[in-house]
C-alpha cells in the first residue's frame, strides 16, 4: 500500500512540474453549462456567453463584476480512492488490478468577469487561470501509466450589439492564451516506476525542459436573432478561433481548428418561476477530428428556477441535459434571495473522449463558488 501510494505522489509531482499532452478546444466551459448538457450557443446570458456565444452578452441585465472558483474530478479518481481505502495489506498486483481502466483526472478554473451593459450594447472582459491533471493505468500485459498537464491562462474581451430593431444581435470577442504544454506525453512503465523506488530524480531529469509555453490568439464571432412572444425564443450561431488559433512560438500544441455551432433556446416563465430549454448541435464541419459521430455533437438541456435575480442566475435553479449522449445535472443556490452576492453551483455530467458516442464515456463531478459585486 505504501508502495502504491509513493507512486501516486510521484505522478502528482511529476505531471505538476511539466504541463500537458493534447490541447482542449474548449477552454473555460462553465458549470451552469455543464449541469445543463453543456449546451450555450443560444442561452449563455451571463459571463458564460464569452465562453459559447459572445452574442449572449447582450442578454445581461445589470453591470457586475465576478469571481469564480471552480473544482472537477472524474468519477474514476473518487471510486479510486475510495476502493484504495478498503485495501487494508495487499500486493501491487491487487492495486494494478483495481487501477487498470481507470482514467483519473483533477481541473481546476479561476476566473474573474466584468460585464458593462451600456445604451446599445454589452461589454465584457473574462480573465481565467485553468489547469487540468490527469493520469491512467493502461495496459494489463506490460503495466504503464499515462499522464498529462494543462495549464491555460486566458484573457477574453467581447461584445454584443444589436442591429436594426433589436431582434438581430451580432457578438464578436478576442481570446488571448497562453499555454503551458507537456509534449510528448508521459508514459511511463510502472516497472520503472517500482524500481525507481523513492528516488525519482533520474525519472524526473527524463522529462525535465519537455515543457512548452506557446501563445495563441482566436476570434469568435456570433449571433443571436431574438423572437420574442409568450415564449421568448433564441437561435443562435457561433464561429470560434475563425481562421484557426495558432500558437506561436512553438511547434506544439497544434493549431485548434475553427469550430461552427448553431443552437436554439425558449424561455417560458414569469417573474417568481423561470423554465429554460435548450439544443446544441456543434461542430458541424468536424474539422480536425478524426471522428465522423454527429451524436457526440448533440447537446440538449433545461434549468427551472425559482426566483430568478437576473438573466443568468436564480435563488435556486435546478438543471439536467444530455452532454454527446450522456445525462446530466446541476444545482444552483444564492443565500441571498434577491440578489448575486454568494453563487454555490454542482454539476455532474458525461464526455465522450472516444471516437463514437458510447466508447469511451468520462464521467466528471464540478463544483464552484462565486461571489459577485
Amino acid at each position: 500500500m505504501k508502495k502504491c501510494l509513493c507512486i501516486a505522489v510521484f505522478l502528482i509531482f511529476a505531471g505538476t512540474s511539466h504541463s500537458f499532452g493534447e490541447p482542449f478546444n474548449r477552454i473555460g466551459q462553465g458549470i451552469r453549462n455543464q449541469g445543463m448538457g453543456n449546451v450555450g450557443i443560444a442561452l449563455s446570458h451571463d459571463e458564460n456567453a464569452l465562453q459559447y456565444n459572445p452574442a449572449g452578452l447582450i442578454g445581461v441585465d445589470n453591470f457586475f463584476v465576478s469571481l469564480g472558483l471552480l473544482g472537477e474530478v472524474s468519477d474514476d479518481a473518487i471510486n479510486l480512492t475510495s476502493e484504495l481505502q478498503e485495501l487494508s495489506d495487499s500486493s501491487t498486483a491487487d492495486t494494478l488490478e483495481i487501477a487498470l481502466g481507470k482514467k483519473l483526472r483533477l481541473r481546476f478554473l479561476i476566473n474573474a468577469n466584468i460585464l458593462i451593459p451600456a445604451d446599445g450594447f454589452v461589454f465584457g472582459i473574462s480573465a481565467l487561470g485553468e489547469v487540468q491533471f490527469g493520469f491512467a493505468f493502461e495496459n494489463p500485459v506490460l503495466p504503464e501509466i499515462s499522464f498529462y498537464t494543462q495549464a491555460d491562462q486566458v484573457q477574453t474581451y467581447g461584445l454584443a450589439f444589436p442591429i436594426g430593431r433589436g431582434g438581430l444581435v451580432i457578438g464578436v470577442a478576442m481570446r488571448m492564451v497562453q499555454r503551458l504544454s507537456l509534449y510528448p506525453p508521459v508514459e511511463i512503465s510502472l516497472d520503472n516506476l517500482i524500481t525507481a523506488g523513492s528516488d525519482t530524480g533520474d525519472l524526473t531529469d527524463q522529462y525535465s525542459g519537455a515543457g512548452t509555453i506557446a501563445n495563441g490568439q482566436g476570434y469568435d464571432i456570433g449571433i443571436h436573432w431574438r423572437v420574442e412572444g409568450d415564449w421568448s425564443m433564441t437561435i443562435g450561431a457561433v464561429a470560434q478561433n475563425l481562421g484557426s488559433m495558432t500558437f506561436a512560438g512553438a511547434a506544439y500544441p497544434k493549431a485548434v481548428p475553427t469550430e461552427y455551432s448553431v443552437g436554439f433556446s425558449f424561455q417560458p416563465g414569469n417573474d417568481y418561476f423561470r423554465l429554460l430549454y435548450a439544443f446544441d448541435l456543434r461542430d458541424l464541419t468536424m474539422e480536425g477530428t478524426s471522428d465522423r459521430d454527429l451524436t457526440k455533437r448533440i447537446h440538449t438541456g433545461i434549468e427551472f428556477g425559482i426566483l430568478p435575480i437576473d438573466s443568468g442566475t436564480s435563488f435556486l435553479a435546478f438543471r439536467s441535459g444530455y452532454n454527446q449522449g450522456y445525462f446530466s445535472y446541476g444545482f444552483e443556490i444564492n443565500p441571498f434571495v434577491f440578489a448575486r452576492f454568494i453563487t454555490i453551483q454542482v454539476a455532474a455530467y458525461g464526455e465522450e473522449t472516444g471516437e463514437t458516442a458510447g466508447s469511451g464515456k468520462e464521467a466528471r463531478r464540478s463544483f464552484q463558488l462565486s461571489f459577485a459585486f
